[in-house]
This record gives structure tokens, C-alpha cells and sequence, in this order.
């Protein structure tokens, strides 16, 4: 479960500082949903970690909650970072494949309640989105313009 943990804890901070933060908040709307964005963001972040304590206490047998409901606890938090992170952050600096692989990996860490393996499915859909974002960089922003270079 640590390992998991680990894995899925390094995901997350891959995919929060993959875009380049700085394009989002241009102008007082963007500013405003950018900041105000980052209350469900950081808000799932603390969830997370209790989510994964609550898990830890129904592997361990110190609780009573059913396994599927604990592992909501920490699903349930990963998919509203990732689709938070995404709609302020991603969305915008992403190409068609980022913007399919992203929202849909967030989503489908809701599936891993279902399955007897705690963790695992979460933690390979974490890896695979991570590997997409390697993959597929931000795109250029287009208020940059090319350096000139000076020929003598």
C-alpha cells in the first residue's frame, strides 16, 4: 500500500506541475478561476491522504466501514484533483489527446472500488496519464514570439 501510495502521490504532483501555471492566469477571469479552482484542488489533496488512511484501517481490520466505501475515500479525491487540475490548468495548454487521456483517466479512478485489489488500478490509470503528458508536451503559447536572432 505504500508503494501505491508513493506512486500515486508522485502522479499527482506530475500532473498538477505539467502545465505551465503562469498561461492560466491571464486576466481578472481566468485569475479568478484559477485561484478559486485550487480550493477543490488542494481540498482533495488533504482528502486523499485521509482516504488512504481510511484504507489502510479496513486492510488492517481497525475499522468497519466495507472495503469498497473506503476506497471511494481516496477515489473520489484523486478523480476531482485530476479533473480540477485539468479544467483550470491542462485544458487550455493541451492538445486533443491530453484533453481525452486526462479527463477520462480521472474519471475512470472511480472504477477502482470495484475491483478486489485496492490501489492497483488507480495507480496504473495514475502512471498511464503521466505517461501521456511526457509524451504529449504543452503546446506553444501562442502569445510568445520566436526570439530574433541577430546575423552580422
Amino acid at each position: 500500500m505504500a508503494v501505491l501510495t508513493l506512486i500515486a502521490t508522485a502522479a499527482l504532483w506530475w500532473i498538477y506541475f505539467w502545465p505551465p501555471h503562469h498561461r492560466s492566469i491571464r486576466g481578472l477571469r481566468n485569475s479568478l478561476a484559477y485561484g478559486y479552482g485550487h480550493y477543490f484542488i488542494f481540498a482533495a489533496a488533504g482528502a486523499f491522504s485521509a482516504g488512504i488512511e481510511a484504507e489502510i484501517a479496513v486492510i488492517t481490520d481497525h475499522s468497519k466501514l466495507e472495503p469498497p466505501f473506503a476506497s471511494f475515500a481516496y477515489t473520489i479525491p484523486i478523480a476531482v484533483f485530476i479533473l480540477g487540475v485539468w479544467a483550470i490548468a491542462i485544458r487550455p495548454n493541451a492538445d486533443r489527446v491530453v484533453n481525452i487521456v486526462v479527463p477520462l483517466g480521472g474519471l475512470r479512478v472511480l472504477i477502482d472500488p470495484l475491483i478486489p485489489v485496492p490501489f492497483a488500478l488507480t495507480s496504473v490509470i495514475l502512471i498511464g496519464i503521466v505517461v501521456v503528458l511526457v509524451w504529449r508536451p504543452p503546446l506553444p503559447d501562442p502569445d510568445d514570439e520566436p526570439a530574433e536572432v541577430l546575423v552580422d
